[in-house]
């Protein structure tokens, strides 16, 4: 059982020598004029050993920690997936033989970053190397106005893009007293023409809390 990057490395030599003798070995034999038959019974432990010896590769390259940098761009997926497989210690050979595909396109893919690569294609590969990735959202940047758009519209959709409530719950938000408010409405305020002024506290409001994890009420 191979259990660190030293015996690895050395399993993966004696995988690559064993392979070029059993190769020497079927070529001697086949011109001592035997049968395919007895070549093959003189064979098996040569074949029974190479086989043991590349199972335990593979569960080595199966289970070793990948240690990646954290993908912090989806366009960086490329990239990201050509470092997987050089960690993972895989040839484009294998990685395409993995795929049902040729190895020149692996390549090609690799030399193009995979550019415009799909969402199931990329997870093919992942499928293929038996790793998983999670996304996770750690910040969120405030929502901007855009031209044309009111304050009014830019409180709701920032209310409904961070803190997820539905039509009434942001009528509820509108309506209720706010200590940061002096205990007024955003409503009162909006209806005293202070709509740029709200819209500012909130967008401020939701970037706080998306900052710091915590809700907003």
């Amino acid at each position: 059982m191979i259990t660190t990057a030293a015996e690895y490395a050395r399993a993966t030599r004696r995988l690559r020598d064993e392979s070029e003798h059993l190769d020497r070995l079927r070529e001697a034999l086949s011109r001592a004029d035997l049968a395919a038959e007895e070549v093959e019974r003189l064979m098996r432990p040569a074949l029974d050993y190479h086989s043991e010896l590349r199972r335990e590769v593979e569960a080595y390259e199966r289970e070793r920690p990948v240690e990646l940098e954290p993908l912090s761009r989806l366009t960086d997926i490329g990239r990201w997936l050509t470092e997987l497989r050089s960690q993972r210690g895989w040839t484009q050979q294998r990685l395409a033989a993995a795929l049902g595909t040729s190895a020149p396109l692996v390549c090609r893919d690799e030399r193009n970053g995979y550019r415009n690569i799909s969402t199931q294609r990329a997870q093919r590969i992942l499928d293929a190397f038996g790793a998983q990735i999670s996304v996770r959202i750690e910040r969120l940047a405030p929502v901007e106005q855009l031209p044309g758009a009111s304050p009014l519209e830019v409180i709701r959709e920032s209310l409904a893009r961070f803190v997820g409530a539905d039509e009434e719950g942001l009528e509820l938000w509108l309506t209720s007293p706010h200590p940061q408010l002096g205990g007024t409405s955003p409503q009162e305020l909006l209806e005293a023409g202070e709509d740029e002024f709200v819209a500012q506290f909130v967008q401020d409001m939701v970037a706080s809390a998306t900052t710091s994890g915590a809700e907003v009420h």
